[in-house]
């Protein structure tokens, strides 16, 4: 297996890197073209991509990548379903959870999600907060696109 971001996985693409048989490619630090995970597909991976932001664990939220059940090419890369030990919302401008078909912001909360940043007692703790349960929250600060079925993309950075 071979985790990398998609940078990386570009330049590997590029120079004729050819995987061994059934290598698993996880993608994760920047979003994942659907031009990109085709390319890997093409070339017998199986994809996942993954997402974290820093105050969590890498990959707090992962999914398989694949062709349309006609094999059809990817229309766009979905961010994915929560990890182990890691609940994710998306959640509007109030802070409350958005109804399948919108879009909001990505908010990991769990055992994953750090508590600050140690040694460095300065550094803001930007998009932290306790929640219910007393767990850490973090917003990401990402914005995605409509929540369909526990899946959501990923549409740019939240204002």
């Amino acid at each position: 297996w071979l985790l990398a971001t998609p940078t990386t996985l570009k330049l590997l693409v590029q120079a004729g890197w050819q995987p061994a048989p059934n290598t698993t490619v996880v993608s994760g630090g920047e979003a994942l073209s659907a031009a990109l995970a085709e390319r890997l597909l093409a070339k017998g991976c199986a994809v996942f991509n993954g997402y974290g932001v820093t105050e969590a664990a890498a990959c707090s939220v992962l999914e398989r990548v694949e062709r349309t059940p006609e094999g059809d090419a990817l229309g766009s890369v979905c961010i994915g379903r929560p990890t182990e030990n890691v609940r994710a919302w998306i959640v509007n401008v109030d802070n409350e959870p958005v109804f399948p078909g919108n879009s909001g912001e990505l908010v990991l909360t769990g055992a994953g999600v750090g508590l600050g940043y140690v040694n460095n007692p300065r550094r803001p703790k930007r998009g932290l907060s306790v929640c219910r349960g007393h767990q850490t929250r973090s917003r990401t600060g990402q914005g995605t696109g409509p929540c369909i079925a526990r899946t959501a993309g990923w549409c740019g950075r939240a204002a």
